[in-house]
């Protein structure tokens, strides 16, 4: 069973440090998931063991990264995963970016009725980039289950330079995955990689990225030339 207490207890464990209020507030969200995803799908992960590690420790890992401040926005936020976490741990700007119409109005609703407001955009990734959002973030997090290549694509142009990109993904991802032509064309260099096991023995990577340069006028392409032809 997930407590408020249990999750301070395991942010703790983790070495982040959160007051009760916080920790109250994570609670609250994860009870806002649970009773939701009876009405309509959000998540399939269910089980309260599962969903504090995969959902809600894995996001404060996100989260505590130095480079998540300022302007941040996540990408394809689904149930809020990280994006809801980081905004109720950090004092951000926080933007949600998400192509489901349901999940981004839940997630920014959610957050509002625990005094966290955020910007929600129901779009793809590729559009709000081609929108006033462009390079206007200093971090932007994505928990996605794209190769590397498409997720860079997706989610450096809406970094400004000098700023974060922080892809979430499975151990190994970045080796098997890696694409320098991509990093080069999108104007993005490797920062970090953060290897990390959850209590469950899940292991995940933070694959941090730095901009340093505007990203071309060509990117993105549109989704399903980014799917078909990976830079």
């Amino acid at each position: 069973m997930i407590t408020a207490e249990l999750i301070q207890k395991r942010a703790s464990e983790l070495g982040i440090t959160i007051d009760g209020g916080t920790a109250a507030k994570l609670f609250a969200y994860y009870q806002a998931v649970e009773r939701t995803n009876e009405q309509f799908n959000l998540t399939a992960i269910t089980t309260p063991e599962e969903f504090l590690e995969r959902h809600i420790m894995d996001s404060m890992i996100c989260a505590s990264r130095p480079e998540v401040s300022g302007k941040v926005a996540d990408v394809g936020t689904g149930a809020g995963f990280p994006g809801a976490v980081i905004g109720i741990v950090k004092d951000v700007d926080l933007t949600l970016i998400e192509a489901t119409q349901k999940k981004v109005d839940f997630a920014a609703m959610e957050l509002r009725m625990l005094g966290r407001p955020c910007t929600k955009i129901h779009a793809r990734a590729e559009d709000a980039a081609r929108s006033e959002f462009r390079e206007t973030f200093d971090c932007v997090t994505s928990r996605g289950v794209a190769a590397l290549p498409v997720l860079l694509e997706y989610c450096v142009p809406l970094v400004k330079t000098g700023g974060y990109f922080i892809a979430m993904k499975g151990a190994g991802a970045f080796e098997e995955e890696r694409s320098e032509k991509a990093e080069k064309v999108l104007g993005v260099e490797l920062h970090e990689v953060i290897h990390y096991v959850l209590k469950n023995g899940v292991k995940h990577d933070l694959i941090i990225y730095k901009k340093t340069a505007p990203t071309g006028d060509a990117y993105p392409r549109r989704g399903d030339r980014i799917r078909k032809s990976p830079l």
